[in-house]
Formats: structure tokens, sequence, C-alpha cells
């Protein structure tokens, strides 16, 4: 009996892997400790976003309990839900980078925004589960993440980056950073090109094309 309460003391609780030695802003509007923010929380460190083979924000958030992501009619539309709750536009998660809300400022939709968003200059992502417009106002109705980006000391240097996968997908990433005694200079620069999938299959559609047969005969 002993020996079994001894192996799940040793487990790893979600607790434990996200928020252990982890700065957050998010909650609170200034930089403290994780584990002492008043906030349902989970931060995500480069490192972890580098060893889990993230290749954009949406695989960033898959891993994050109580979020879920999915895409809707078009392709390249994604749903982001959180705490089971989904809506069209997303409207309903406040997205930020350092800090600087993104939302369409007309509808407040957050979809679109991030499909490109390169992972390599990402330093962490703060996500704040729960109510969030006592401090950000509209569209943080359910959740806040905010996307922090590095820094020139985050890089000190030059760092180059390249990748590939199916349909002749190819990924380049190139950063820089130089922290001197007068200034400080960032770069970043990220190419990628590929020739997609198709998502439309003639052979798996429910009904003919109408307008293709009366060209045919």
């Amino acid at each position: 009996m002993k020996a079994v309460e001894k192996m799940f003391e040793s487990e790893y609780t979600e607790e434990m892997y996200y928020k252990t030695d982890r700065l957050l802003l998010t909650a609170t509007r200034h930089l403290m400790d994780a584990r002492k923010a008043p906030a349902i929380s989970t931060v995500i460190t480069d490192d972890e976003i580098r060893n889990m083979g993230a290749r954009n924000l949406m695989d960033i958030l898959k891993r994050v309990p109580g979020v879920g992501i999915s895409i809707s009619k078009l392709p390249t539309k994604h749903a982001i839900e959180v705490r089971g709750i989904r809506t069209k536009n997303s409207e309903k998660v406040l997205f930020m980078i350092d800090g600087h809300r993104v939302n369409n400022h007309l509808s407040g939709a957050a979809i679109n925004i991030f499909n490109d968003l390169a992972v390599e200059n990402i330093k962490r992502v703060e996500v704040v589960r729960g109510p969030g417009s006592a401090l950000y106002g509209a569209n943080a109705f359910v959740a806040v993440i905010n996307i922090i980006s590095k820094e020139s000391d985050d890089i000190d240097g030059l760092q180059a980056s390249i990748s590939g996968g199916s349909f002749d997908t190819q990924h380049y990433n190139i950063l820089f950073g130089h922290d001197g005694t007068e200034y400080e200079i960032t770069g970043h620069l990220d190419y990628s090109e590929t020739d997609g999938p198709s998502f439309l299959i003639e052979e798996d559609k429910l009904t003919p094309n109408v307008k293709t047969e009366k060209q045919e005969s």
C-alpha cells in the first residue's frame, strides 16, 4: 500500500508541470510567480514548444487543458473552445501579443490571426482560463491568451532553422538579437511555402457538380 502511495506521489501533476518556476504576466498585469497568481493559468515556455514540435500556435494550444481546437468548414479557419464554450468566430477569447490585443475591432473575431505565426520567436504562451474582462475589457469572456515574444537577450546572436515536410512544404526562419550597452536590436524573418493538401475530393462529394455535368454535356 505504501509503495502504491509513493508511486502516485512521484507522478507529475498538471500544476507541477505547467506552473513550477514559471512567470506569469497576464493574470494581474504584473509579472509574478505563476503558482501565486489568482487565476487558473497555464504557461508554456519556449523549450516546451521546441520539444513538442509545434508548428504554429494552434499546435501549442491543443496541449493546454480545457482548451480545444477545431477546424470549421473553411480549412484555414480555426475555432477555439474553452471550458466547453465555442463560438463561430472565437470572439469570446481575447488574443494578445506582448500585452497588445489583436482581435478584430469590429467583429471581435480571433480567427485566422495566428495560423502563420512563427513559434520560433515565442518566449512563452500564457493562457488564463476564465473571465478576464475586469482587466482586459471586451472579448476576454472565457479566456485570455497572451503570446510573449523573445527579446534581444533571449536570442543573443543569430539563430536559423530549416524544416520541410509533405506537399513540398518548406520553412525557413531566422532570428537575430543583440543586447548592447546603449541599444537593443532584434530581427525576425520567417518564410514558408507549400503546395498544400487537396481538401476538396471530388469522389467524396455527396451531390454531383451540376455545373460541371452541363459543361460536359
